[in-house]
């Protein structure tokens, strides 16, 4: 049976680099306001988050 071969950091492509930027910027979207909910919900204020 063969094994699945893994992505090495040293094999990274750059066609995938459109996506993978995409995709950071998506979850730092997602990311920011549920940190902000959760510092609000906690009582702190957001700006000493």
């Amino acid at each position: 049976m063969a094994q699945p071969q893994s992505a090495s950091i040293f094999e990274y492509y750059r066609s995938n680099f459109g996506k993978d930027a995409l995709a950071s910027i998506v979850v730092f979207l997602v990311a920011l306001p549920l940190c902000m909910g959760i510092f609000i919900a906690s009582g702190v204020p957001p700006l000493q988050g």
